[in-house]
């Protein structure tokens, strides 16, 4: 018998014994997920929390760590202390250079002949300035190609030559947000505001946003973006009025306590992590397409900073550890009422599979029979 016959004969023998195992099940919504990869301190030796996230032009990864500034090639981690062994609190790649952000210190990382880092401090730059017990939670570059440092007292613009220092006391940013190349402001119990030589322009009171803070800002194209609120749900942003993003996880997210978003570099996943139930993927409807936390697969469900790095895939920074949510990969993960699963055959049907429990027949994200 030829080959090609011998295998038709297999697969046709397989379906037959699924097609009598399989029962009746009840349909339960099913989807293929990015694959998640957690990396714990073990794995990279370093602080247990991770705040902040970065990738280089070369595509090296960096972190900001309890311990350090944290880097990972893809095969191995390094470990790069700041000066004191301070915690980075915010990390941004920009040409050779990786800016990092801790307690009154600022500066950035670069490779010496050696291949080493060293670090060169901003902060000790500045003249006359008193601190604030200033902690730089936030790092951005501007469309004047000039670097913003933020705590949350003052911030601090860096021109490539020259470091300046700005504090107002009745204005004290919370975030400083990047939105094709303008720099927009959340105030401490105050408006949203454009950064606009070197003053807060308010654009809109905190009513209009349920009296809640910006903590997020997505860019959607075409001069619209995405306001997340902490605990009000996200809102379109023409550039001068919102309006409510409804989303089908809504009371969730207003439960759980949104703190970092991102979207996926094919603009199709809005990814939204919260203070108590880790991240999800959203779609431009506003529909769920994956959500992971410590009952499925996540390791700690506190995130504490997002990032889509160039291969499409999303980083989360987190309270224990970091994540790594392989959008970018070929390969997907199937999750359901199955068990341990044995053979899978695709037909025109469906997808059978076979499992130590029953015969599944997958098909249109539904488990059925």
């Amino acid at each position: 018998m030829a080959k090609s016959n011998q295998t038709d004969m297999r697969n046709l023998i397989a379906l037959s014994i699924m097609l009598l195992a399989c029962r009746v099940l009840p349909l339960n919504a099913a989807r293929f997920v990015p694959v998640l990869t957690n990396y714990t301190s073990l794995d990279y030796d370093g602080g247990l929390q991770n705040w902040s996230i970065t990738q280089d032009k070369g595509g090296m990864m960096f972190f900001g760590n309890n311990a350090g500034m944290l880097s990972f090639d893809g095969y191995n981690w390094q470990m790069i202390p700041l000066p004191g062994n301070g915690v980075a609190r915010s990390v941004l790649a920009d040409g050779h250079r990786v800016y990092v952000g801790s307690y009154q210190e600022f500066g950035y990382f670069e490779r010496d002949s050696f291949g080493q880092y060293q670090f060169t401090s901003l902060w000790k730059r500045l003249k006359g300035f008193k601190p604030h017990d200033d902690e730089i939670w936030n790092i951005l570059k501007g469309r004047d190609e000039h670097i913003y440092f933020q705590s949350f007292c003052s911030w601090f613009e860096y021109d490539g030559q020259h470091v300046s220092a700005h504090y107002t006391p009745r204005q004290l940013p919370l975030y400083f947000f990047q939105i094709d190349g303008d720099i927009y402001v959340q105030l401490i119990d105050g408006p949203f505001c454009l950064l606009r030589n070197g003053r807060y322009v308010p654009l809109m009171a905190r009513s209009e946003l349920g009296y809640d803070d910006v903590v997020a800002t997505i860019p959607l194209g075409q001069g619209v973006a995405l306001l997340c609120t902490e605990y009000h749900g996200l809102y379109r942003f023409d550039g001068k009025h919102a309006i409510p993003f409804a989303t089908a996880i809504d009371s969730r997210l207003r439960k759980e306590q949104v703190n970092r978003a991102t979207i996926t570099r094919d603009g199709h996943t809005i990814v939204v992590g919260t203070i108590m139930g880790g991240v999800y993927g959203i779609d431009r409807q506003g529909q769920p397409v994956w959500h992971y936390d410590r009952d499925n697969m996540l390791q700690n469900n506190t995130v504490l900073g997002l990032y889509t790095d160039v291969d499409d895939n999303v980083w989360a920074a987190l309270d224990t550890g970091l994540a790594l949510i392989h959008r970018g990969s070929p390969y997907t993960l199937l999750t359901g009422p199955m068990g341990m699963v044995y053979d899978v055959l695709n037909t025109a049907e469906g997808m059978y599979i076979a499992t130590n429990q029953n015969t599944l027949l997958y098909k249109n994200g539904l488990f059925g029979s």
